[in-house]
């Protein structure tokens, strides 16, 4: 695209400023535990999308629209001072809110809250000033469905969002690598338990205990191993009630117990490190386990630790 006047410059950097601070946003958000709730909730990425809406609009529109006249200018100049009055009171308002106790504003959200009511405000007394009316925001997006698109997408995720906001149950929880555990079998060693899994793993005493911890919010889900467990592998899941409850991170609990049957079975650092290359075949790990003198049985048992059986907890569950 050739920039030969103003408003090819007021399209190109609109769109250009408009992808990099919605880009900018997404990165920032991807170490986030809930990356789309994070996306959602960040002023920058809202800003982004209507700069870069605004952009689309330019591109489809007459220089004579885009640019503002003697008159227009004015008006707009009108509806900025207006604005800055509103977000003077708004600060000012929210600032004595905090003051008196009514709310405990984070400075993120008083900034979001802040950008939010003056592009709001601006966009509405811009339109009134100059006498464009709902109708003249209906005809422009008739006529540009590229525009309406961008429209599209933008009130969809803000009714993502508001549902979100106000569907907690609907967001992945934080506790969610928080992983309980009843050894029944005996197997499990109290100083090998976390070795190469992190230290979200906490070991209960019994299910009643796993439970409270469970719906306390403590843990995201909890497992027992069964007295039975090197003969069948039995291992029993238990989740709370909820949208989530049937998710499982199994590999995560096999590499677990995998690791802890290898230290039972005093299997040598040398051979784990070589039955966890990725690129080991069964038939590999059953040679090194028989050089080992591991049993059958075992055998099979770290190849194949989890037999999984489920559990779903609700509420009436525990006292």
């Amino acid at each position: 695209m050739k920039i030969r006047n103003k408003k090819d410059a007021l399209v190109v950097g609109a769109l250009v400023a408009g992808i990099v601070i919605i880009s900018e946003s997404i990165i920032g958000c991807l170490n986030s535990e809930n990356i789309i709730r994070c996306i959602l909730i960040d002023s920058s990425f809202w800003f982004g999308m209507f700069t870069l809406g605004y952009g689309l609009y330019a591109a489809n529109k007459p220089e004579s629209e885009v640019l503002p006249d003697e008159r227009t200018e004015r008006n707009y100049q009108k509806a900025g001072s207006t604005t800055f009055w509103i977000i003077l009171v708004s600060v000012g308002l929210m600032s004595l809110a905090n003051e008196m106790g009514l709310y405990n504003l984070e400075t993120r959200d008083v900034l979001s809250a802040t950008i939010l009511i003056g592009l709001f405000s601006l966009f509405i007394l811009d339109f009134y000033y100059n006498k464009k009316g709902i109708g003249y925001i209906i005809r422009t997006v008739k006529e540009n469905k590229l525009l309406f698109s961008a429209f599209f997408i933008i009130i969809l995720i803000s009714g993502l969002m508001i549902v979100l906001i106000n569907c907690p149950s609907l967001i992945i929880p934080d506790n969610v690598k928080n992983v309980g555990f009843v050894d029944d079998s005996n197997i499990l060693m109290s100083d090998h338990n976390f070795t190469g899994c992190g230290d979200n793993f906490t070991e209960y005493r019994d299910i009643d205990s796993a439970k409270q911890a469970l719906m306390g919010g403590n843990i995201f889900l909890f497992f027992v191993i069964h007295e039975d467990y090197l003969e069948t592998g039995r291992v029993t899941v238990y989740s709370k009630e909820g949208i989530f409850s049937d998710f499982t991170p199994t590999t995560t609990i096999e590499e677990f117990l995998r690791k802890n049957l290898l230290i039972y079975a005093n299997v040598s650092d040398e051979i784990i490190l070589k039955l966890e290359d990725s690129e080991i075949t069964e038939k590999e790990i059953d040679d090194l386990l028989k050089r080992v003198n591991i049993t059958d049985e075992m055998s099979q048992r770290i190849q194949h630790p989890m037999v999984e059986e489920k559990v779903i907890v609700k509420k009436g569950d525990v006292e």
